[in-house]
């Protein structure tokens, strides 16, 4: 029996398959995490991660309006309110809360920023924020009931993709469209951080298949359906409105001469949309913001993703401070005067079409951009991510398949509205690994199809298309697989450093006040697992991990190991040495 059919005729042990692996994988991959820093980013306090915790733990609370200028105020915000101060002193006063001390700089920047942030307005989209105030207030404030039910979104995510790929591309292709996914480790690494990243993902994936399903069954409940999947979707990011746009689009090309029935079902789908957003916009009218106002990030993100200093190669970490200064003043925070001045900061139009080249380059290279958490830190502590797929190997594949899938286009037409919002988003947004995170996955049925065509020419002897499509994967993989920036490395001193703070030292502190000296060496000890591979040329890492040699010998010495305190104090002496 062909492979074809035979996937066919099994189907459902395929599915069952696929739920029991995607099931075993985050298992695994759970308990290797289970021990260590990683499940505990947000404690960190520098990171979205602490403000989405936060921003949770103050709903759960009670404030279920977020009756409250409430925005992430971190050390890059004070770094830009002092130069603004610097600038304005005459600010200061004006900005510093009623009661304040005279000089708090601190209570003035948190002041100018929730200015600049538009007061109550939502910092993010909300949707995200809200489910982890649920599940606190339901299950208890531990983070790892949040991760249970993300796991159980890539679950589920797993398995519309691979019903997807197979009807797009057949059941061959679906069946290994869902082997890549259930082993896309970019993906699934985010289901054990305190992002929004897997939620965004989900629902991405299920307003494809909600819409999808709607122009099979042609009515105007599944429309609706299909309406308000995308409400929630913009509930949770407002760039997925992206394909709500393109959706509608598609709908009105299928239905291009029978107006009369695509105009019903358009109104059904919108009518959906705002049932989805209502409680959102009546919680914005009971504060006094904008109704329609889901969040406060666009000015920012504008100005660090289109500003003519933007330096997407260097990620996420790559925006220059004053030029944020003063576009957060000179726009007063607004969207649209922050896009003004950032696109008039190009001296030519062909400099504003050169920095978008180098964000779409950025948007498909190999690296996992990291912001928050670090997919490279996390794979020292787990063997399930290095053995998984990466962009490394299926970006070329992705590209390679949208190609050859474009004599189908008007059959894959929703997929392909997926993969433009995602790469409109890489335009328009920071180039960190996390935000295309779901829309690459998307793209997996793509990767399959050209996987499982090419070898289907090549069995058939059509050694042209075959060939063809061999080389363009190969002259993708060299443009996608292009080296880091000299001197940049996978993985930054920060996040070597960060899960000492949130993490280690906490344990370590309480160790050591009840007089614990070797449980306090052993954790220690166990921080000492990972440790940076240039830590013996690094500054910056040799003087941190120096101190913590130095505290384990004193720990070691405490607990009657003079051997290996002294063994400890040799190796802090050394790196002391690199560090000066």
């Amino acid at each position: 029996m062909p492979l074809e059919e035979w996937l066919r005729a099994h189907r459902r042990q395929v599915l069952w398959t696929l739920v029991a692996m995607s099931l075993a994988v985050r298992t695994v991959y759970y308990a290797e995490l289970s021990r260590g820093p990683c499940l505990w980013a947000h404690k960190w306090t520098e990171s979205d991660n602490a403000f989405f915790d936060r921003w949770a733990r103050e709903i759960a609370g009670g404030d279920w309006l977020t009756d409250q200028e409430l925005h992430p105020m971190v050390s890059w915000n004070y770094a830009i309110a002092k130069m603004y101060f610097a600038r304005h002193p005459e600010k200061l006063a004006q900005f510093r809360p009623a009661g304040a001390p005279p000089g708090d700089e601190t209570a003035a920047a948190t002041a100018l920023w929730n200015h600049w942030f538009g007061g109550k307005t939502f910092h993010q989209e909300p949707l995200y924020a809200y489910a982890i105030a649920v599940t606190y207030r339901v299950f208890g404030q531990d983070v790892r009931w949040v991760f249970a039910w993300q796991m159980a979104l890539g679950v589920l995510t797993n398995i519309m993709l691979w019903d997807l790929a197979r009807r797009y591309f057949g059941e061959t292709a679906g069946a290994l469209a869902g082997l890549m996914i259930l082993f896309f480790a970019p993906l699934y690494y985010l289901e054990l951080t305190l992002v929004r990243t897997t939620l965004l993902t989900f629902l991405t994936i299920a307003m494809l298949y909600c819409a999808e399903r709607a122009m099979e069954r042609k009515s105007a409940r599944a429309w609706a359906g299909t309406g308000v999947v995308c409400g929630l979707g913009l509930l949770g990011q407002m760039t997925l409105g992206g394909f709500l746009v393109l959706c509608l689009a598609a709908l009105a090309w299928k239905y291009r001469r029978d107006l009369k029935t695509g105009a019903r079902f358009a109104v059904a789908m919108l009518a959906g949309v705002l049932i989805a957003l209502s409680p959102a916009v009546a919680r914005n009218l009971a504060v006094g913001v904008s109704p329609f106002a889901l969040s406060t990030g666009g000015p920012i993100t504008i100005v660090g993703s289109f500003d003519a200093s933007a330096t997407p190669e260097m990620g996420g970490g790559g925006f220059n401070f004053g030029r944020i200064e003063q576009a957060m003043e000179e726009s007063d925070g607004k969207f649209l005067p922050a896009l003004k001045l950032s696109v008039g900061s190009h001296q030519s139009a062909w400099s504003f079409a050169g920095l978008l080249a180098r964000k779409f380059a950025k948007y498909w290279q190999w690296y996992e951009e990291p912001d928050n958490q670090n997919f490279y830190y996390f794979r020292l502590y787990s063997r399930m991510l290095r053995w998984s797929l990466t962009l490394y190997l299926l970006a070329p594949l992705i590209i390679a398949g949208m190609a050859i899938a474009l004599p189908a286009i008007e059959r894959c037409a929703l997929l392909y509205a997926v993969a433009a919002t995602g790469m409109a988003m890489g335009l328009v947004g920071s180039p960190v690994a996390r935000y295309r995170a779901g829309y690459l996955a998307a793209g997996i049925p793509f990767a399959a199809f050209a996987v499982v065509r090419a070898f289907e020419w090549w069995r058939a002897r059509e050694y042209g298309p075959a060939a063809a499509v061999s080389i363009g994967v190969v002259a993708m993989f060299l443009w996608t697989s292009r080296p880091l920036p000299q001197g940049r490395p996978e993985i930054r001193a920060s996040d070597y450093l960060a899960p000492f703070y949130f993490y280690w030292i906490p344990e370590h502190t309480a160790a050591t006040q009840s007089g614990q000296w070797r449980r306090a060496a052993e954790i220690l000890e166990d921080s000492l697992r990972v440790v940076p591979e240039d830590v013996g040329r690094n500054r910056e890492l040799a003087q941190a991990y120096s101190q913590v040699h130095g505290q384990l010998a004193q720990d070691l010495f405490q607990a009657g190991d003079p051997t290996g305190a002294a063994r400890e104090a040799q190796r802090a002496q050394e790196l002391e040495r690199v560090a000066r």
